[in-house]
């Protein structure tokens, strides 16, 4: 088990994306970034986490299995989803 904490921001401006749901892709675990776009909870090695808000195209981040500690830092950033007319 790994314990992830992180922060999730705007790719065009850095800035916080706040209550962004945080989830193991196929299981029930996952959490909700805060105000200010932290975010911790627990995953394996192997998990695809995606993360979702509200105008913004989804990410996924695969953990990997070459981490040497319990211990994981993570920042991601998302993209303001583009709507075609």
């Amino acid at each position: 088990m790994v314990q992830f904490s992180g922060v999730v921001v705007t790719g065009d401006s850095l800035l916080p994306v706040p209550f962004v749901s945080i989830g193991t892709m196929g299981s029930f675990r996952g959490t909700v970034s805060d105000v200010f776009g932290y975010f911790s909870f627990v995953a394996q090695v192997g998990d695809t986490l995606g993360f979702a808000a509200v105008g913004f195209a989804r990410a996924h981040y695969v953990v990997p299995g070459s981490l040497h500690n319990s211990q994981h830092s993570l920042s991601k950033v998302l993209h303001p989803e583009t709507i075609l007319r």
